[in-house]
């Protein structure tokens, strides 16, 4: 009890008592003027009421304390002290003020009034405590300086009279001494622990402040980094696909000439590998157009059977030559949606499937429920742990691919299902149990009516008889390929490293623009677009070729209004844009001779 009733006089650490002190502070020159005014009018009322002019005498004595005070406060607020100095400043400056207003009861004169003077005055003095408690009650001590010397000389006047009433009003006063006294005890206490939470809050609020200063610091070199890894893709992309786009031309080329059964051999698994590398880097872009938000889905309403006839026919055997089982039930339903999109999502998850699937097989089938269409992958695979099973949508990440087997991919399969399902706003969710296989579903929403697909015909080579293609390229391989390529398909080929130089050589207008979208010092291929079609006239299509993903580079070649294929370029496709920019010019030109 002792060290408890110790403790409540010792003072506390530095922070919380400079908190202390600044409420003292801030509220004791308001304080300071009330006093005054109470002082003097309390004492003059006295004075007139009982005749105690003796009174007076200490009314000097209270202003000078009041106006050295105030000097005194001017002074400190134009210093800074450490909380310490100002404690013991603060104990002066209310200890003399308890000490003058204890001595007021000495100047009172004995009397038949002098009782009733002194219970007016303890009720003056009571009041003067109970107003200083707002001021200083957050500190036991700093109260007691004021409170003990103003009442305890009145109280020892109580006693000294000696009479009942006096002695019964000295118990009073030190009883309300006693009161006041526990009062403190609990203010400085709950003024303390309001402190302490005070900075704790502010100790909070910094951190707070500092974790979101790194967050968004964090936040920015992400992004940074984010867009180093696209201009990274780009870069090494393109830099990859000009040979890839070289070799490809080539080989299509070399596949049209007069070759032995074992040359054929040897081109069929040259064109093996260069579709195995065509396909890695073409995981790359699909990723890197999916990052620069340049895949815009055409929605419309299609028959599922399709899609599903056309990936099994792709797929089966790839899963048959690993000794799995391929089966894909027939279906009639019919979507609407984006049918590339869509096949390119089923694409990646059977591929998927496939391989990491080592025995068993795969079963792709559709089933209605409501208003959406759900396409189900289902394998008997070796499964997803449940610690992967949100990794695994990652960039990049593969599990058990430690030797990075290309033929397992990059890793982009299903993060870049998961960028076009969210192009498509389709839902995808997946079941997996480790050692028993995988389900994937992807919902799409159901068409309104029924879809009769009709087949696309046959492209006819002979369409492209006699078109005339020029072809802008700054590299002499690439230039080189696509005239074989091109004549190999009966078209006359004209071929330029840019525009000016096409313009020199005064070559005649073609039918159709092929042009690569880097040239020679800094052109690019939408600019020699507009440069060739002011000449050869603004109808002339053109096909734009490229091996850039930068997504600002991609959303530069949407604006250009000519079609746009990527390297190494798929001959087939080529083939197919070339056909429907020019077919039906070409069959005129073709019917006309």
């Amino acid at each position: 009890m002792i060290h408890r009733f110790a403790g409540l006089w010792r003072l506390p650490p530095d922070t919380v008592l400079a908190g202390q002190m600044a409420e003292v502070r801030r509220n004791l020159p308001p304080g300071v003027v009330v006093a005054t005014l109470m002082g003097t009018g309390s004492v003059l009322t006295l004075a007139l009421l009982f005749e105690q002019w003796r009174l007076l005498y200490w009314l000097p004595i209270y202003l000078l304390l009041q106006l050295l005070t105030a000097l005194l406060l001017w002074d400190l607020a134009r210093r800074t002290l450490p909380p310490r100095a100002l404690f013991r400043v603060m104990i002066g400056v209310f200890g003399s003020a308890g000490v003058v207003w204890g001595g007021l009861a000495l100047f009172v004169a004995p009397g038949p009034d002098s009782l009733t003077t002194l219970l007016f005055l303890t009720t003056v003095i009571s009041v003067h405590c109970a107003g200083t408690f707002p001021l200083t009650g957050a500190s036991l001590p700093l109260y007691c300086s004021f409170m003990l010397p103003s009442l305890a000389p009145l109280t020892a006047v109580f006693f000294l009279r000696a009479d009942s009433l006096s002695v019964a009003m000295g118990i009073i006063v030190v009883l309300l001494i006693g009161c006041m006294l526990l009062f403190a005890s609990r203010a400085q206490a709950a003024s303390q622990e309001k402190i302490r939470l005070q900075f704790a809050n502010d100790e909070l609020v910094a951190r707070l402040r500092e974790e979101s200063r790194l967050l968004a610091k964090a936040r920015r070199a992400a992004e940074e980094a984010s867009r180093d890894k696209s201009r990274f893709l780009a870069a090494a992309s393109h830099d990859l696909r000009q040979p890839m786009h070289a070799l490809g031309l080539f080989l299509e080329a070399l596949g049209r000439t007069s070759l032995d059964v074992d040359q054929r051999s040897i081109l069929d698994k040259l064109k093996l590998v260069s579709r195995s590398a065509n396909g890695l880097l073409g995981g790359l872009l699909d990723f890197s157009r999916l990052d620069a938000g340049v895949v815009v889905p055409a929605l419309r309403s299609f028959a599922l059977q399709a899609v599903m006839h056309k990936l099994e026919q792709e797929l089966a055997p790839m899963a048959e030559s690993r000794g799995l089982v391929y089966r894909s039930r027939d279906t009639s339903l019919a979507v609407n949606s984006d049918p590339v999109l869509v096949e390119r999502i089923l694409r990646n998850l059977i591929n998927n499937a496939i391989n990491y699937t080592e025995r068993g097989g795969v079963l792709v089938a559709c089933r209605r429920r409501g208003d959406r269409v759900w396409v189900e992958i289902r394998d008997t695979g070796v499964g997803i742990a449940p610690e992967y099973q949100q990794a695994i949508f990652r960039e990049f990440f593969q599990i058990g691919n430690r030797e990075r087997d290309r033929r397992k991919g990059l890793g982009l399969g299903l993060a870049i299902v998961t960028g076009l399902c969210r192009a498509l706003n389709a839902d995808l969710s997946m079941v997996s149990r480790p050692g028993r296989g995988s389900l994937f579903r992807l919902a799409l929403p159901l068409a309104a009516a029924a879809v009769v697909e009709t087949p696309m015909p046959a492209i006819q080579r002979q369409f492209l008889v006699p078109i005339s293609v020029l072809v802008v390229d700054d590299d002499p391989e690439v230039r080189e390929a696509m005239r074989v390529l091109l004549a190999s398909w009966g078209c006359h080929c004209q071929v330029a490293e840019s525009a000016v130089d096409a313009l020199r050589l005064g070559l005649p207008a073609p039918h159709l623009l092929v042009v690569d979208y880097r040239l020679r010092g800094g052109e690019t291929g939408a600019e020699a677009i507009d440069v060739l079609r002011q000449s050869y006239g603004d109808d002339i299509p053109a096909i734009v070729i490229t091996g850039d993903t930068a997504p600002d580079r991609l959303r530069e070649v949407q604006r250009v209004g000519s079609a746009l294929l990527h390297k190494p370029l798929e001959a087939d496709a080529l083939y197919r844009v070339m056909v429907q920019l020019v077919g039906e010019r070409a069959d005129g030109v073709a019917g006309a001779s």
